[in-house]
């Protein structure tokens, strides 16, 4: 009996329901009906000389056989493994009707149903579950209020010649665009005017009216949300468990702000007096509000902590002059001791698991970076200038500002490292522009500085400093950091008025070019880029020749007149070009519909 059949790039996976006895490993402790997750399951390939050695044909086909039995003995496994197989379905939107085909080379494209709408620019109409099992969809949408009945059906049931009108599930009306669809099924969706609602598979739930915002735990059993309290002319701060998403819990009042949460066990807030005055606060579902500081803000997050800095008093910019003849009338010697333009200091601290560590005082200016904060304290301002040479109050401020030409310390975060600038490292920076910002990122034990001159360097840090800098690459416009990798782009020029350039990243030491004479790149994991490489306008629209790169510096050209594209899969390409959509193999294209106004797809390659 065959429990499942998935086709993906050429081969074909069976799932057989074999239940007639069952098979328990004698030296094992495991119950026969024990129910046990399959983390993955590799196909079993025929040795070339199988048929000269029956005894590995053995040992194959007992391998097979306890596949069988592993995947019978845990069918909460099939599901998954499944979804991992088979190959992306999607639905396309074409002359007013949403039309789905099981995979790019099936001949079915099935009507299901219609949005009711001529607004076909919105992404937003179709969503599939994360297990593929589910396709959510909007219909009789009303393009003024931008609302519509949200309907559920499930993907197998979408069968060419097959009644799956009974199989419609309509969710709620009123719905506003937008879903947010949770790993375990939930979906949350706000209907009506202001009210958030999760749907759990069976009903829809009414979680509250009017939420400004909502945040959700990383395993998805927790949210935090805020709603305007208008007895204190303030947000409250309210929390729910997701399996019981209608009983709130309130956590906090008078909330002026919610950073984003990085441990519900320990949610930061900030409650602001009449006097404007912040301070910071700590709250969890089974913890009462505590106070943190007072005069305190949030600033950032690393991965597992965030960091905040305490206000712990001023300086008066008029510490920072020279004053030879204080009898003569200057106008900036007024201003600069006005206690207006006073210069606030503060402590650093970090806060991780509930509990607060100071990592530095006497702050007096900060930037974030990627990776990092760099920050002068008061000791480190040497400089000062003659009053008589000020032109503008910025004169003064910018010597106690990180301005990235004099003296900084680094916090990299995370690890506590604190480390000083190197005067290598200085000189790379300095600008004459001051307005400049330059592109600094911690990754790893590495610093990256992308300075005035687009000159890209390298070095290294350790616990107490940081190395020589090395130069990476010249001409560098564009620099971000994705899982561990610094990717930039080199060589900038115009065409047609457009951005075109070279695509780089910089991994394990060396830099490496992925795409060249390129517009707006998509990299995905195994380092294969989609991009533009030429435009073409006229009037009515805006379109592209899409070229793929490969590591080995090959490329193809898949084609023009394409107004958009997706990667599907290791080999599949699906994209729109003159308003028909085709399937792209690698070698050569293939036309599955046309007419097409929007795609969706179950499942879509990630980009960095």
């Amino acid at each position: 009996k065959i429990y499942d059949c998935i086709a993906e790039n050429n081969t074909a996976y069976m799932i057989l329901e074999h239940a007639e006895v069952n098979v328990v490993n004698k030296h094992s402790t495991t119950v026969p009906n024990e129910t046990k997750p399959v983390q993955e399951i590799n196909p079993v390939k025929m040795p070339v000389n199988a048929g000269k050695n029956k005894k590995n044909l053995g040992v194959i086909v007992v391998v097979a056989a306890v596949i069988v039995v592993l995947l019978v003995g845990a069918l909460i496994a099939i599901p998954k493994l499944s979804t991992k197989l088979a190959p992306s379905s999607f639905i396309y939107l074409a002359d007013g009707d949403y039309f789905f085909k099981p995979y790019s080379k099936s001949k079915d494209n099935i009507n299901f149903a219609s949005p009711k709408s001529d607004d076909y620019e919105s992404g937003q109409f179709v969503y599939f579950s994360p297990d593929g099992k589910y396709v959510y969809y909007y219909t009789k949408f009303d393009e003024d209020e931008r609302v519509g009945t949200l309907c559920r059906i499930e993907v197998s049931k979408i069968k060419s010649n097959a009644n799956f009108d009974k199989y419609i599930e309509n969710i709620a009306s009123n719905v506003r665009l937008g879903l947010n669809i949770l790993d375990n099924g939930f979906v949350l969706f706000e209907k009506d005017e202001d009210t958030l609602c999760c749907y759990n598979g069976k009903e829809v739930i009414k979680i509250s009216n009017e939420v400004i915002n909502y945040y959700i735990s990383e395993d998805e059993k927790q949210m935090i949300y805020l709603l305007w309290d208008y007895d204190n002319d303030s947000y409250a701060l309210y929390g729910c468990y997701m399996n019981k998403p209608d009983e709130k819990i309130k956590l906090a009042k008078n909330v002026s702000s919610v950073p984003t949460p990085k441990d519900f066990d320990n949610i930061l807030y900030h409650k602001e007096n009449d006097d404007g005055e912040t301070s910071l606060y700590v709250v969890g579902f089974n913890k009462e509000s505590e106070k943190i500081a007072n005069n305190a803000k949030y600033i950032t997050a690393g991965k597992s902590c965030s960091y905040y800095i305490v206000y712990t008093g001023s300086v008066s910019l008029y510490d920072y002059v020279k004053d030879s003849n204080p009898d003569s009338y200057n106008y900036y010697r007024e201003v600069l001791q006005d206690e207006y333009y006073d210069q606030s200091v503060y402590d650093l601290y970090r806060f991780e698991n509930g509990k607060s560590t100071q990592i530095c005082s006497d702050v007096i200016s900060f930037r974030i970076f990627s990776g990092g904060i760099a920050y002068k304290t008061k000791d480190m301002v040497n400089k000062k200038i003659d009053i008589d040479e000020i032109e503008y109050l910025d004169d003064v401020i910018n010597l106690l500002t990180v301005n990235y030409s004099e003296p900084f310390n680094i916090l990299v975060l995370d690890s506590d490292t604190i480390i000083p600038m190197t005067e290598q490292g200085l000189e790379i920076l300095e600008s004459d522009d001051e307005y400049y910002r330059p592109s600094l990122y911690v990754i790893s034990d590495k610093l990256f500085l992308l300075n005035d001159s687009e000159e890209l360097y390298v070095a290294s840090i350790s616990k107490n400093s940081i190395g020589h800098f090395d130069l990476i690459a010249e001409d560098v416009f564009y620099t971000y950091e994705s899982e561990g990798s610094l990717y930039y782009r080199s060589g900038l020029y115009e065409i047609k008025d457009n951005d075109f350039y070279d695509q780089y990243v910089y991994k394990d030491g060396k830099s490496v070019r992925l795409a060249w004479d390129c517009s707006s790149p998509d990299i995905y994991e195994d380092n294969i880029v989609i991009a533009e490489t030429d435009i073409f306008s006229n009037s009515k629209r805006t379109v592209y020749e899409i070229t793929m790169f490969y590591p080995n510096g090959n490329k193809n050209r898949i084609a023009d007149d394409v107004s958009w594209y997706v990667r599907v899969d290791n080999k599949t390409i699906l994209y729109i070009s003159d308003g028909d959509l085709y399937s792209y193999n690698g070698k050569e294209s293939t036309r599955i519909a046309v007419d097409v106004d929007y795609v969706w797809c179950s499942k879509v390659m990630d980009t960095v």
